[in-house]
């Protein structure tokens, strides 16, 4: 009685065991998870892809194709296209070019996001199967004690025992273990490396690409994305051709370039911008909102811009005053409380939305969107400040900066706190050289204010938005995603605005 409760109670044992990790496996393929797969075949917007229904994927699931590269040694990643699976079978797919950048070509990576593995039984049914029939057998046979001529034998018991005797077990078992183990291993080896040996083809198509500008530390954008400064050099590019912008300053060129097998030099020669004291954002993806827990600026949501200009910097006093001279405009806001001889360089305040858009009219540009503001603040990476994802107090005119070079320009509007001349903070820019896109004064949107996520502009509300934070907020206002609203027809000595242009 007592071995059989015992071997009872070690079979129990096993089988919550293999339970465990049955549930557990389960659990792990069928959350959610990142696929990552390559782009085998371009058929015009049709592509092929090397996952398929054994990887989760169905049909109308979508997903993103990407480039990566090295810039000046940095890794950098490309979203080049969206797509949408067509069709499935259980080891490829089928997927249509919804919206791109550049042309998708043969080597590029895919990305599917938030997949649930339907099918797991391969590895639910492999591992409950062996513990029980493999645990179970030396564990009765040496409970009992046998003949000790009997102890080494039951290892092999489950290869030969029913037609081999016992004499001819030590002799035959040892031979034929040591010859056939190895010869397996090395055969199915090359089965499990010959996928890894896949991106060499890839990488022999590789690329080294120069780009060199006078003058030098221009920013250099590939499909959009910001991805270092002159001189540059790219490798692992794969060839094809590609949208290219390089800006500095009012100076811009854009083209697409057609980058061939082996080095490539990029010169580029400059054309001015057309529009005095703009900066060009190229079209592209971008990420907007946060997912910040408790943020009610979220979720993040990747969008499509196509591209414009926006200026470099806020409304001055000055630029206001010449509007209101020129055209006799009676202002909201009361916007002149502050214009004395030498401020004007400060950025105008205490204008209300109807005086901002007046303005922007009368210039022959707009006031910009959430999306467009927004974009230009952090680029295409997500960051949260449009220096990047570290908070510095004195990256910013906020109301904890205390860098005396910031501090000192401050016009003071309460407790010695104020904006600065637009323009001043150069290590608060952000990744296409907009200024003070965080701090200074908070600036207004075209849009109606509404909750997120963004579904587009509202067509009627009672406030508009306005972005950025301003010298009087903590950290928290001045990130990028953060937003704000104000009623449209009053202005404050903390809200100005800046403007933008289509193409």
């Amino acid at each position: 009685m007592f071995k059989i409760k015992g071997n009872f109670t070690i079979y129990l044992v096993i089988f919550v065991f293999t339970f465990c990790i049955f549930t557990y496996e389960m659990f792990l393929s069928v959350a959610a998870k990142e696929l990552e797969g390559k782009v085998s075949k371009v058929s015009g917007d049709i592509i092929d892809i090397n996952l398929g229904s054994n990887d989760g994927l169905t049909e109308g699931t979508e997903g993103i194709v990407r480039l990566k590269i090295t810039a000046n040694g940095q890794p950098v990643t490309l979203d080049i296209a969206r797509i949408k699976v067509t069709k499935v079978t259980e080891n490829t797919c089928k997927a249509k070019i919804t919206k791109k950048t550049t042309n998708v070509q043969a080597g590029y990576i895919v990305v599917f996001s938030n997949i649930e593995i339907a099918v797991a039984t391969p590895k639910p049914t492999n591992t409950p199967v062996p513990l029980p029939t493999n645990t179970p057998v030396p564990l009765p046979t040496n409970t009992p004690v046998p003949l000790p001529t009997d102890t080494p034998m039951p290892l092999d018991t489950p290869i030969v025992v029913p037609t081999s005797t016992p004499e001819p077990l030590p002799t035959s078992t040892p031979e034929p273990l040591p010859t056939s183990t190895p010869e397996p291993l090395p055969t199915n080896t090359p089965s499990i490396v010959l996928p890894t040996e896949t991106p060499v083809s890839v990488a022999v198509m590789k690329t080294i690409v120069e780009v060199k500008t006078d003058p030098t530390r221009a920013r250099v954008y590939l499909e959009g994305a910001l991805i270092g400064r002159t001189p540059l050099k790219l490798t692992d590019l794969v060839p094809g051709t590609y949208l290219m912008v390089v800006t500095i300053d009012d100076l811009m060129w854009e083209e697409q370039v057609t980058i061939k097998a082996g080095e490539n030099l990029l010169e580029p020669k400059f054309k001015r911008i057309p529009y005095q004291g703009m900066i060009y954002v190229p079209g592209g993806d971008f990420i907007v909102g946060s997912n910040e827990p408790g943020s009610p600026d979220g979720p993040e949501t990747k969008v499509y811009l196509e591209a414009y200009y926006i200026d470099r910097c806020e409304v001055t006093m000055a630029e206001y005053a010449n509007f209101v001279k020129s055209t006799g405009y009676k202002s909201q806001g009361s916007w002149d409380m502050y214009f004395k001889k030498g401020y004007e360089n400060y950025p105008v305040v205490n204008v209300s939305w109807n005086d901002a858009k007046s303005y922007a009219e009368w210039v022959g540009k707009r006031l910009p969107n959430e999306l467009e503001w927004e974009k230009a603040a952090r680029g295409t990476d997500g960051r949260i400040w449009p220096w990047g994802n570290q908070w510095d107090k004195n990256k910013c005119n906020n109301t904890t900066t205390n860098d005396t070079s910031i501090v000192s320009l401050m016009l003071n509007m309460g407790e010695g706190k104020g904006p600065v001349p637009v323009g001043i903070i150069e290590k608060g820019m952000s990744p296409y050289g907009a200024m003070d896109m965080a701090g200074n004064v908070e600036e207004w949107i075209s849009d109606w204010y509404q909750p997120y996520p963004y579904e587009g502009p509202y067509q009627s509300g009672m406030v508009k938005t306005i972005r950025g934070g301003s010298w009087y907020h903590y950290e928290g206002y001045t990130k990028c995603s953060s937003r704000n609203k104000f009623s449209p027809d009053k202005g404050y000595n903390k809200l100005g605005f800046r403007c933008v242009k289509d193409l």
